[in-house]
């Protein structure tokens, strides 16, 4: 009986611990009931009303569009996995967070884009609402979690609004352009590195793939529909840098305690390389999907137009931030994060 209880106990206080994690994955799970529903529908020149499911549509769009569909439908299965996981390691739900709000932001243009492909337009059913409802609603109690693991002070707020502004300043001030509708070359990367650096991954991706994501999409002109790739995964990318913070500022008693001043140095530096390219490719594979499926370039063609200026974008970036790398470390030791990060959560 004493077992019993204790068990009991445990699940209770599990429940409770993890209660809006758990719902998180319970409704991204549902978002796949919509695929037994309508989902859109359009009208016959005799105004016969014609509806379709998710499935319906697939078969009725050319391949090039077909993708974009499979690609808004597997992210929510995804999504539920890594929510899963991130009971092993909270950043798994930072990637979760991503794909379930990529794929209903994808759900909400769905209808526009699909147009063109069958050369008519659809309207949006009950099934489709659902959808979108269910995984943006997913994705805001992941969201949750995420931002409750990570508390924002002012000092936060403040260094990440001056950071996210310098990077829109930046963003304005082109170095050269792809032709006239297409990418350029800047140094808006810099600070969003920075940033990403100095907070962490969450709060990198927070302010960086979100806040300054939002931002620049609203200014660029390319349409809403270009957020979730191009902006929410290309700069929310740079998260990834965060995630090597403990190997770039290292700790003088920790691992690296045998290495000397300059070996310390090379290393930190090395860490800075490996993690700028991680994020520049991880932005490049969102800049590289959004073309496919946005405007129907081959794999190839998307590839090459991307590598035209990302890379460069990302180079300036990394060789900047490992410039800055003794700044920086002064600044660290001056106003450490992690410090903050302790005095904020007593």
């Amino acid at each position: 009986m004493e077992n019993e209880l204790k068990t009991t106990n445990k699940a209770v206080d599990f429940l409770r611990q993890h209660a809006v994690l758990l719902l998180a994955i319970l409704i991204g799970a549902l978002a796949y009931i919509c695929f037994a529903g309508t989902a859109f529908s359009y009208e016959l020149e005799d105004e016969t009303e014609v509806v379709l499911g998710y499935v319906g549509l697939i078969n009725e769009l050319p391949a090039a569009y077909g993708a974009y569909v499979y690609i808004m439908l597997i992210l929510p299965g995804l999504a539920v996995v890594l929510f899963a996981l991130s009971l092993l390691h909270r950043y798994f739900g930072l990637a979760g967070m991503a794909c379930m709000f990529a794929s209903g932001l994808m759900n909400v243009f769905l209808a526009e884009f699909a147009s063109y492909g069958l050369g008519y337009g659809l309207g949006f059913e009950i099934y489709s609402q659902l959808f979108t409802s269910f995984t943006l609603i997913s994705a805001s109690c992941s969201l949750l979690c995420v931002a409750s693991s990570e508390r924002l002070s002012v000092r936060d707020i403040s260094e990440m609004g001056m950071l996210i502004g310098v990077a829109f300043v930046l963003n304005l001030i082109k170095l050269f352009s792809i032709g006239p509708d297409g990418g350029s070359v800047n140094l808006q990367m810099v600070p969003l590195f920075v940033l990403a650096l100095r907070r962490g991954p969450i709060k990198g991706f927070i302010a960086c793939g979100i806040v300054y994501g939002l931002l620049t999409c609203l200014t660029d002109g390319y349409g809403f529909a270009s957020y979730p790739f191009d902006y929410l995964i290309g700069f929310g990318s740079t998260a990834v840098i965060g995630f090597f913070r403990p190997l770039i500022f290292v700790d003088e008693s920790g691992a690296f305690a045998k290495f000397d001043k300059s070996g310390k140095l090379i290393l930190a530096e090395v860490f800075i390389l490996l993690s700028g390219i991680a994020a520049t490719l991880l932005r490049m594979a969102g800049s590289t999907i959004s073309s496919m499926v946005l405007y129907e370039y081959t794999f190839v063609a998307a590839l090459a137009y991307n590598a035209t200026y990302i890379p460069l974008s990302g180079l300036f970036g990394v060789i900047a931030l490992m410039a800055l790398y003794v700044p920086l470390t002064k600044i660290e030791k001056r106003y450490p994060v992690d410090a903050i990060r302790k005095i904020s959560q007593e």
